[in-house]
């Protein structure tokens, strides 16, 4: 009868003796308790999972771990809450104790590792099914491989994993002064030096800066590139389009002008991209030709050049010879393939002296090196 009343008072005391445990010591006997019957093994009986040994392990390197020195109690508040959800150790808690093991080992501040917590309990908070091994899996996949997205046959990576959780409430991941690099098959394309957040469900990507070769029939043009603004970019695809970008092109724009972007990163690019043009449509473009003034916006499509006008405001072009003589050219759209500068359905006034001529639908071709201007009746070139 004496043992009976030890034993049962043995068993009353217990919880209040793991209360009153230090909250490290409470974590780890929660941990403990958790894993030590679970032994997964294949169908040839080979162990694949040990409890014991995975506790063993999750506990020598936290120890070498400074960033989550204190931080048992937070982690054992988690993973209440996963118990709460139904959530299990072996599928669920086991993932989520290696992943923050992973990310504090990345971060040398205590303060990312309480944000990470912080996501995990939010995202555990949210009614429906927990998307916590989803969220789980891009956290492992940026750490041990610097991956945001791959999809079919689309890959999005960063130059370094280093990066910082925001939960603004749901969790953002913040990159600053990487690479963004998109790889399609054997070919890759990327942002340089550029900055964003990253939205780990949908996949999305909110940039700021960078720079963007310039890419057309898989050549890069060294003389002219793309500097960004604000973009964004859907990771699970190759397209991209950004405004209030600066074209920079070393012969006409060495200072860069400003413009809408489109461009498309898969493997052989897509017709007609890269595709950059002006915002304005009134600008004096130097450099076309030495006998050549123009004014009129800029569209840079692959590697076509042309001058573009827009309704109403077509764009001009001015030929001086060095007799006096000038021919003065509008169209909606003029074409720049040295040696030749073309266009159709032109407005043209030759001026000679006091004289002048004037049609209102003409084709014209002038060729810088001979020196010619040909001017053709109807569209036809």
């Amino acid at each position: 009868m004496k043992k009976i009343l030890l034993f049962g008072l043995f068993l009353m005391m217990t919880p209040a003796l793991i209360k009153a445990q230090e909250p490290a010591e409470a974590f780890w006997l929660r941990v403990d308790g958790l894993f030590a019957k679970i032994e997964i093994r294949d169908k040839d009986k080979k162990l694949v999972f040990s409890g014991p040994d995975f506790v063993s392990d999750i506990k020598s390197r936290w120890q070498k771990i400074n960033t989550l020195s204190g931080k048992e109690k937070a982690t054992d508040v988690v993973v209440e809450k996963m118990l709460e959800r139904r959530l299990k150790p072996y599928e669920h808690i086991a993932p989520f104790l290696r992943t923050l093991l992973n990310y504090a080992s990345l971060k040398a501040e205590k303060e990312q590792v309480d944000a990470f917590l912080q996501s995990v309990h939010y995202l555990l908070e949210q009614p429906g099914s927990p998307r916590i091994i989803e969220y789980l899996g891009v956290i492992e996949g940026i750490v041990a491989d610097s991956l945001l997205s791959n999809y079919k046959s689309v890959t999005w990576k960063i130059s370094a994993p280093d990066f910082e959780i925001y939960n603004e409430p749901a969790p953002q991941f913040v990159f600053k002064n990487i690479d963004l690099i998109c790889i399609n098959g054997n070919s890759s394309r990327k942002i340089k030096g550029t900055r964003g957040k990253f939205e780990p469900f949908t996949r999305s990507w909110k940039g700021e800066t960078g720079i963007v070769d310039w890419v057309a029939g898989g050549k890069t043009n060294d003389s002219i590139r793309i500097e960004l603004n604000k973009y964004q970019i859907f990771l699970q695809g190759t397209d991209f389009s950004a405004d209030s970008v600066r074209l920079i092109h070393i012969k006409f724009f060495p200072q860069g002008v400003e413009g809408r972007f489109e461009d498309n990163f898969r493997k052989g690019g897509r017709p007609g991209l890269p595709k950059f043009e002006t915002y304005q449509k009134n600008l004096k473009i130097p450099g076309i030709s030495e006998r050549m003034e123009y004014r009129g916006g800029l569209r840079l499509e692959g590697n076509e050049l042309t001058g573009v006008g827009s309704p109403g405001y077509p764009a001009s072009v001015l030929l001086q010879a060095p007799n006096k003589k000038s021919v003065s050219l509008r169209a909606q759209r003029f074409f720049f393939k040295p040696p030749y500068i073309s266009a159709k359905d032109a407005f043209a006034t030759i001026h000679y002296g006091n004289d002048s001529i004037y049609h209102p639908a003409i084709s014209c071709v002038f060729d810088e090196k001979a020196l010619t201007l040909n001017l053709y009746q109807g569209n036809s070139l």
